[in-house]
């Protein structure tokens, strides 16, 4: 015998519809200008904050380890380790936030690895590190130089870099790099800007000793005199119109016959003496200690000198690498590089964020589409288009967010929005779902069966989502270099989310209120009347036809389903079954990181 449904009550309905319109989510939908308003203030803003993130392929991350490096030309390793890398060492134990000090012994130098806890402030922990250092210079060897002491950073990593090549010799290609180098150092949020393979410019001096007997001088004399023509002093400030002035003294000698030509002492008679009187002096270069070569495509290696671009934090890598590419192509166009010069780009992490950004591009388009075409059958095309403006909306929402908290658009904030794309529709798909039966099927007018739908579907997506985020958070606990990669992954996640929430019951309804309509075929006389009615009644029909097949196959899920729950919930014996079995599943997966069978580490 059939259960006979009772006759829905209208007046009561309307009434529910009515007093849910001064709730939080009925506000929105009952004030749809408003809305409308809020929706193009996402656009805007969140367009703003999309183009405006910097660019970068790895977050930054603060890496909690410092690095000393002394030279101590000549010696042994067992002197190195004996009077640097033991004092410094000595030195360092009083540190509290030290967590481990790992030490290198080589001949002429010493190396110390510094890593910290991770719960200490690094700027802190680096200015005690640097204050340790100095205490220990006093107990160095007066011969070995002062200690250098470096943070370890993401940023230390070239974003772009360049080589040039061609048929030039060693003195032309240094010219070349030097004159690219000085450009690229000009690019706002560059940091630095190192040559490789290439090879210093200098004087050597060989002293006649005859000469410098004859005229009573020593060889300290000439070097003092050497030292006096080749200085850059600062000469101090001078202020002219309430601007101060910073002067310097460039006096550095970068000419072989000024540096012939140096005065060295004056004779009694008033004669001068110059360097060259008393030395040879020859221009070439510093002794090669590497030699850089490059070869493209199977051709002959030919020597290289290359350029490494560094950014400073909070740079666009995207701008920082076009404009260099630009300055290069300047370069070349007001001939300061010849047309010959070959400027090879060997490394270019621009081009990794590029692909990230196109793949997370192709990747949302795929979805609306996707999502527009099963709706669009399921539902209708007005349903389509309104969850497909969900997702943009959310996305843009959680640009936002980012720009807020000043963060950058990197690799693992672009994995969890594509992590993140996969989610956010259920909600809107579910508000959509309810809103169509109510003015579909219950044959509600649009305003009320909106209301009623989100009223009714309110709790389960809002405990739905809370959810999911919950488990995402717990990676915000995760400390250390780790905690700091990763922890953006949930913060992003959870920001798209609650977004699509807050999208899902508020704006999408607002605007389903206003649109949506019954699907009524409307009659007309004329003949383009019967002419659009017979095709809307076949798209009708075939959407219809397709969305018959689907909801038989999901009802005949249901009926599986529904069979298991009775045989699970009305039988006690088969209810403790599984719920043994679920328990023993659940320790044996959670102990296998726990025996160390599943291994931890920061990349696969």
């Amino acid at each position: 015998m059939l259960e006979q449904k009772e006759p829905l009550n209208y007046d009561k309905l309307y009434q529910e519809a009515k007093d849910y319109t001064k709730s939080f989510c009925g506000f929105f939908i009952n004030n749809h200008r408003f809305s409308i308003l809020l929706i193009l203030a996402i656009v805007i803003f969140g367009g703003m904050a999309l183009f405006s993130l910097p660019r970068e392929s790895e977050p930054e991350v603060e890496i909690p380890f410092g690095n000393i490096t002394t030279i101590y030309a000549g010696a042994a390793p067992g002197d190195v380790e004996k009077l640097i890398t033991d004092k410094l060492e000595d030195e360092l134990k009083s540190l509290n936030d030290v967590k481990r000090i790992t030490s290198n012994s080589n001949t002429g130098i010493s190396s110390v690895a510094v890593e910290f806890s991770a719960e200490a402030d690094l700027d802190e922990s680096m200015r005690k590190l640097r204050e340790a250092v100095d205490k220990a210079k006093s107990k160095l060897p007066n011969e070995a130089e002062d200690p250098i002491v470096s943070e370890v950073s993401f940023s230390d990593i070239p974003i772009i870099t360049f080589s040039l090549q061609g048929d030039f010799s060693q003195t032309e290609l240094n010219s070349y790099s030097k004159a690219l180098q000085e450009e690229l150092e000009s690019i706002p949020y560059v940091s630095k800007v190192s040559r490789s393979g290439n090879l210093d410019r200098q004087f050597k001096v060989e002293i006649n000793r005859q000469e410098l007997e004859g005229l009573s001088l020593t060889v300290g004399t000439v070097i003092q005199a050497i030292a006096s023509g080749n200085a850059s002093l600062p000469l101090g400030s001078l202020e002219i119109n309430n601007i101060n002035y910073q002067l310097r003294l460039e006096g550095e000698i970068e000419d072989i016959n000024a540096l012939k030509n140096l005065p060295i002492t004056t004779r009694s008679d008033g004669t001068v003496i110059y360097l060259s009187d008393i030395a040879e002096v020859k221009d070439g270069f510093e002794k090669q200690a590497s030699l850089a070569r490059l070869s493209q495509e199977g051709q002959k290696a030919l020597p290289t000198v290359s350029l490494q671009i560094y950014k400073r934090t909070g740079g666009n890598i995207l701008n920082i690498i076009k404009e260099a590419k630009s300055q290069v192509d300047e370069l070349k166009g007001h001939q300061i590089l010849p047309d010959n010069l070959q400027v090879i780009i060997t490394n270019d992490n621009a081009q990794f964020v590029a692909e990230d950004l196109d793949r997370l591009g192709k990747n949302a388009i795929t979805t609306v589409i996707i999502i527009f075409i099963i709706l669009l059958f399921v539902l209708g095309w007005r349903e389509a288009l309104i969850a497909g403006l969900a997702i943009p909306l959310s996305f843009l929402s959680a640009f936002l967010f980012l720009k807020l908290q000043g963060q950058t658009l990197n690799s693992m904030v672009l994995f969890a929005l594509v992590l993140a794309l996969g989610l956010l529709v259920d909600n809107i798909i579910v508000i959509l779902e309810g809103i169509y039966d109510n003015i579909n099927n219950k044959k509600m007018r649009p305003f009320e069966g909106t209301l009623l739908a989100v009223k009714s579907f309110f709790w389960p997506v809002t405990s739905g989502t809370m959810t999911t985020v919950a488990a995402f958070l717990p990676m915000l606990l995760v400390s250390g270099i780790m905690g700091q990669y990763m922890g953006i992954l949930p913060k992003t996640v959870s920001a798209v989310l609650i977004s699509a929430l807050f999208i899902s019951v508020t704006l999408i309804p607002a605007i389903a209120a206003k649109i949506l309509k019954k699907n009524v075929i409307k009659k007309n006389g004329n003949g383009s009347g019967q002419t659009e009615e017979i095709k809307a009644a076949a798209f009708t029909a075939l959407r219809r036809k397709i969305r018959d097949h689907f909801l038989k196959g999901v009802k005949k899920i249901q009926a599986r389903h529904v069979n298991l729950l009775d045989k699970v919930l009305l039988n006690k014996k088969q209810r403790r079954k599984y719920i043994i079995v679920s328990w023993i599943i659940f320790v044996v997966m959670t102990s296998f990181p726990l025996l160390g069978l599943l291994k931890i580490e920061m990349f696969p």
